[in-house]
């Protein structure tokens, strides 16, 4: 949107291609380009600043297909690397800037908002208790 309010643009569409978006729920921009995280197909998607298609990352989780799993997604700039919450599995993926898995970190409680502070901590959200956390990164 314009700063009058006017939309100039949008990109993804429910299908089965691989550039179209099943269920998006969290964006981050990333040097990597604007990063989606696309909850039913598991995976992050990545577009450029036009919109366009650039590559999508398979997420090392499954959805149980039974509730919708809101993952949200931030972006590490100290350490090169996303960190994608993956409620239905209570934890954090934590993928490199090639997409690979580095780490699957056990957070309970369903784990949904995810952000990393200034000094490089990494803090979570979780509905079941009603609290932020530190999620334990070493």
């Amino acid at each position: 949107f314009d700063p009058s309010g006017k939309k100039v643009g949008e990109w993804g569409a429910n299908g089965p291609e691989e550039h179209r978006l099943a269920e998006p729920v969290d964006v981050e921009i990333t040097p990597l380009g604007l990063a989606v995280t696309d909850a039913r197909r598991t995976r992050v998607v990545f577009f450029d600043g036009r919109g366009r298609f650039l590559r999508a990352w398979p997420l090392a989780t499954e959805s149980t297909g039974g509730t919708t799993n809101e993952m949200h997604l931030c972006w590490d700039e100290k350490g090169n690397r996303l960190l994608v919450t993956d409620p239905e599995h209570n934890q954090v993926l934590v993928l490199s800037e090639r997409g690979e898995t580095l780490k699957k970190i056990p957070v309970n409680g369903f784990p949904i908002g995810i952000a990393v502070a200034p000094d490089s901590r990494v803090l979570a959200t979780l509905r079941q208790g009603h609290k932020v956390v530190l999620v334990p990164m070493n």
